[in-house]
């Protein structure tokens, strides 16, 4: 399930320990504590295998923070657009692209923007990395869409495949549209 989780001034916006797969997701934290994604010890449980990837991520403080692991767990934090203070804290990582708060607005159409008119869909050109191996990140379920739902394109990073005009969802406080009502994909000539 993708999701757009839009501020939390008391916490970060996802926390979690154990086994987690977080992809395709969109976040955005720039009031209060300004922190996006927290993996740390909970209630005695430690962060286990951990795969986050394929994320989009703007907040004033942390990004992706893990925390108090084990060496022999892996923790992956790959192919995710994160732009914050402090943007990724642990993990092994590979295919990031990262930067301060005020960068988001170089590779997102209007990341700082207020609701309604916010859309963290990636500039033209701007969230491509050509080294990343086809099917890299797709060992779990809907790995291979992005955030709109569409067939992921090698080379993209962050929630979106592809760049310029979202033809998607515009972000906003509301449901999602349900499975049934989700935008078609895009054509192949549309690439």
């Amino acid at each position: 399930m993708v999701t757009f989780s839009y501020q939390n001034p008391a916490e970060a916006l996802f926390q979690g320990a154990g086994r987690i797969a977080l992809y395709n997701n969109l976040f955005v934290n720039t009031e209060g504590v300004g922190r996006a994604i927290n993996i740390m010890p909970h209630e005695g449980r430690r962060p286990e295998t951990v795969d986050i990837f394929h994320n989009t991520v703007v907040a004033s403080d942390l990004g992706i923070g893990i925390w108090d692991t084990r060496p022999e767990d892996r923790q992956w934090v790959a192919a995710n657009a994160v732009f914050a203070r402090r943007p990724i804290h642990g993990g092994m990582r590979a295919w990031n692209i990262t930067g301060k708060l005020a960068d988001a607005e170089k590779y997102l159409n209007a990341p700082l923007a207020r609701i309604g008119v916010l859309d963290l869909y990636p500039r033209s050109g701007r969230l491509e990395v050509a080294d990343i191996p086809i099917g890299a990140l797709i060992e779990y379920e809907d790995a291979d869409k992005d955030f709109n739902g569409w067939a992921r394109w090698a080379g993209f990073v962050g929630a979106y495949t592809g760049s310029g005009e979202n033809p998607g969802w515009q972000l906003g406080i509301a449901r999602w549209p349900s499975p049934g009502g989700r935008p078609s994909p895009r054509p192949d000539s549309a690439r």
